[in-house]
């Protein structure tokens, strides 16, 4: 997916089996040399689950909704652009496995409750307001592993803290979001 110096850049995106031939090596030890000269700063993309899996997991009331893409290198795992509109698109429009409520609430409020978040999750009085504002019927999955760096299809807008940073579909090059922080639990 990604490495850190400009001297494998060539690599990004491909499979280990198809980068281990261009460099003419075994796949094991093309590994064990990017990992050697790239200083460990070297990124991959793995499949490990299957759709099955995913529903069972989606299905239980306690699954919160999050996506771990990282944005580095030129190939990024797609759910780094699409971890929500495809749970909004396929698990919620087309397969029906959560209410569109529901999965809102698995991405927003629940993880606020969870992480303990103060002030975010919920559209009420005296809360940040970060809303997306997206087309239900729309919304959905735009990219690929192929092209990972496609934004997603049915937003329209996005609010960060109450100010706009996409309007119709275009982003506005507003920056106002900060580091979340959570509260301290004694125990």
């Amino acid at each position: 997916a990604f490495v850190g110096s400009d001297a494998n850049r060539d690599l990004e995106g491909l499979s280990v089996e198809e980068a281990a031939k261009i460099r003419k090596k075994s796949c094991l030890d093309l590994i064990l040399d990017l990992l050697l000269y790239e200083k460990g700063d070297v990124g991959r993309l793995g499949v490990n689950s299957c759709e099955e899996d995913l529903i069972h997991v989606l299905s239980s009331p306690y699954t919160m909704i999050g996506s771990d893409g990282i944005d580095a290198g030129t190939n990024p795992h797609p759910r780094l652009y699409s971890t929500f509109p495809k749970v909004l698109g396929t698990y919620v429009r087309e397969k029906k496995i959560l209410t569109l409520e529901d999965g809102i609430r698995r991405m927003t409020g629940l993880t606020a409750d969870t992480l303990n978040l103060p002030r975010v999750g919920y559209i009420t009085v005296g809360y940040k307001a970060d809303i997306t504002i997206f087309d239900p019927e729309k919304i959905g999955e735009n990219n690929s592993f192929q092209d990972p760096r496609r934004y997603p299809k049915g937003i329209n807008w996005v609010f960060v803290g109450g100010v706009a940073v996409m309007t119709e579909g275009k982003l506005t090059g507003e920056l106002n979001g900060h580091v979340l922080k959570h509260k301290r639990s004694v125990q």
